[in-house]
């Protein structure tokens, strides 16, 4: 995978852009969970040393995108355009926020991992922002 950019708090991942990465969903679940496991890590340590918790959020979605360079004449930036994006940024607002899990995946991303990386249901989103609004089945991915 390769970083995108950087959003305040947020960091955008892509695997499969732009060079073709077999089992790209695998790689991307599999960073998530050592994401994850690694935050757990670090903030238990800063429990013990009295600072706040804090919580680590990932949204994870696959689909066709749109990739290449953005912009005006004066400015250009390598990025992806598309639903699987928004999908990824539904997931994690919807993660530990709503749902009291660090990571959620899309269906589409479930099954592309199942027979590697276990997952459980865990909610439906409702998108409404779209028109009509669209169910986006999540789920949980656990440590092997």
């Amino acid at each position: 995978g390769m970083v995108d950019k950087v959003l305040g708090d947020r960091v955008v991942c892509l695997w499969n852009v732009p060079k073709r990465c077999a089992r790209a969903e695998y790689y991307a679940v599999k960073a998530g969970l050592a994401m994850t496991s690694r935050w757990e890590q670090a903030t238990a340590a800063l429990r013990m040393a009295g600072s706040p918790d804090l919580a680590i959020r990932v949204g994870i979605a696959n689909s066709l995108v749109t990739f290449g360079n953005f912009g005006s004449d004066t400015m250009k930036v390598f990025t992806v355009v598309g639903e699987a994006l928004e999908h990824a940024v539904a997931l994690q607002r919807a993660g530990c926020k709503t749902h009291g899990v660090a990571i959620l995946v899309t269906e589409a991303v479930m099954k592309q991992v199942e027979c590697h990386i276990p997952c459980q249901p865990c909610t439906i989103l409702r998108l409404t922002y779209r028109s009509p609004p669209k169910v986006l089945p999540c789920y949980q991915p656990m440590n092997e």
